[in-house]
Protein backbone atom coordinates (compact mmCIF):
# COMPACT_ATOMS: atom_id res chain seq x y z
CA UNK A 1 0.00 0.00 0.00
CA UNK A 2 2.86 2.36 0.76
CA UNK A 3 4.18 1.83 -2.76
CA UNK A 4 0.88 3.03 -4.22
CA UNK A 5 0.82 6.12 -1.99
CA UNK A 6 4.47 6.92 -2.70
CA UNK A 7 4.02 6.65 -6.45
CA UNK A 8 0.85 8.78 -6.33
CA UNK A 9 2.77 11.40 -4.36
CA UNK A 10 5.59 11.45 -6.91
CA UNK A 11 3.16 11.66 -9.82
CA UNK A 12 1.21 14.55 -8.26
CA UNK A 13 4.32 16.64 -7.63
CA UNK A 14 6.30 15.89 -10.78
CA UNK A 15 3.59 16.03 -13.45
CA UNK A 16 3.40 19.85 -13.68
CA UNK A 17 7.20 20.17 -13.86
CA UNK A 18 7.61 17.49 -16.53
CA UNK A 19 4.71 18.71 -18.63
CA UNK A 20 6.16 22.23 -18.72
CA UNK A 21 9.60 20.95 -19.87
CA UNK A 22 8.95 17.99 -22.16
CA UNK A 23 6.05 15.85 -23.27
CA UNK A 24 7.80 12.46 -23.00
CA UNK A 25 9.41 12.86 -19.56
CA UNK A 26 6.38 11.82 -17.51
CA UNK A 27 5.83 8.68 -19.56
CA UNK A 28 9.34 7.39 -18.91
CA UNK A 29 9.29 8.28 -15.22
CA UNK A 30 5.84 6.83 -14.58
CA UNK A 31 6.66 3.74 -16.62
CA UNK A 32 9.76 3.17 -14.47
CA UNK A 33 7.73 3.67 -11.29
CA UNK A 34 5.19 1.14 -12.54
CA UNK A 35 7.97 -1.38 -13.10
CA UNK A 36 9.25 -0.78 -9.56
CA UNK A 37 5.74 -1.41 -8.24
CA UNK A 38 5.46 -4.64 -10.23
CA UNK A 39 8.82 -5.87 -8.92
CA UNK A 40 7.85 -5.10 -5.31
CA UNK A 41 4.52 -6.90 -5.69
CA UNK A 42 6.16 -9.88 -7.37
CA UNK A 43 8.77 -10.26 -4.65
CA UNK A 44 6.71 -9.55 -1.53
CA UNK A 45 3.16 -10.73 -2.34
CA UNK A 46 2.65 -14.50 -2.16
CA UNK A 47 0.55 -16.31 -4.76
CA UNK A 48 -2.90 -17.27 -3.45
CA UNK A 49 -4.48 -18.68 -6.61
CA UNK A 50 -6.19 -22.00 -5.88
CA UNK A 51 -5.80 -21.75 -2.09
CA UNK A 52 -8.68 -22.09 0.34
CA UNK A 53 -9.52 -19.10 2.52
CA UNK A 54 -8.06 -20.79 5.59
CA UNK A 55 -4.76 -21.33 3.79
CA UNK A 56 -4.69 -17.72 2.59
CA UNK A 57 -4.96 -16.59 6.23
CA UNK A 58 -1.95 -18.80 7.03
CA UNK A 59 0.05 -17.38 4.12
CA UNK A 60 -0.47 -13.82 5.35
CA UNK A 61 0.20 -14.73 8.99
CA UNK A 62 -3.28 -14.07 10.32
CA UNK A 63 -3.68 -15.86 13.65
CA UNK A 64 -6.63 -18.18 13.71
CA UNK A 65 -8.90 -18.62 16.71
CA UNK A 66 -7.58 -22.09 17.49
CA UNK A 67 -4.01 -20.75 17.62
CA UNK A 68 -5.04 -17.99 20.00
CA UNK A 69 -6.82 -20.56 22.21
CA UNK A 70 -3.69 -22.70 22.23
CA UNK A 71 -1.64 -19.70 23.29
CA UNK A 72 -4.10 -18.90 26.09
CA UNK A 73 -4.04 -22.45 27.47
CA UNK A 74 -0.25 -22.61 27.42
CA UNK A 75 0.11 -25.75 25.34
CA UNK A 76 2.39 -24.02 22.82
CA UNK A 77 4.63 -21.03 23.26
CA UNK A 78 4.30 -18.06 20.89
CA UNK A 79 7.68 -18.97 19.41
CA UNK A 80 6.47 -22.48 18.61
CA UNK A 81 3.33 -21.17 16.93
CA UNK A 82 5.32 -18.66 14.88
CA UNK A 83 7.82 -21.34 13.85
CA UNK A 84 5.05 -23.75 12.83
CA UNK A 85 3.32 -21.04 10.77
CA UNK A 86 6.62 -20.01 9.16
CA UNK A 87 7.31 -23.60 8.15
CA UNK A 88 3.80 -23.90 6.69
CA UNK A 89 4.17 -20.72 4.66
CA UNK A 90 7.60 -21.70 3.34
CA UNK A 91 6.29 -25.17 2.43
CA UNK A 92 3.42 -23.65 0.45
CA UNK A 93 5.74 -21.20 -1.30
CA UNK A 94 8.21 -23.95 -2.06
CA UNK A 95 11.22 -22.21 -0.53
CA UNK A 96 13.20 -22.06 2.68
CA UNK A 97 13.08 -18.28 2.96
Amino acid sequence: MWVNWTINFVVAFTAPYFLSKTASGPYFLYGALTLVGVVVLTVYMPETKGLELERIADVFGVAEEREMTTLATGRETPTEVAERRRRGVSDRRGSNA
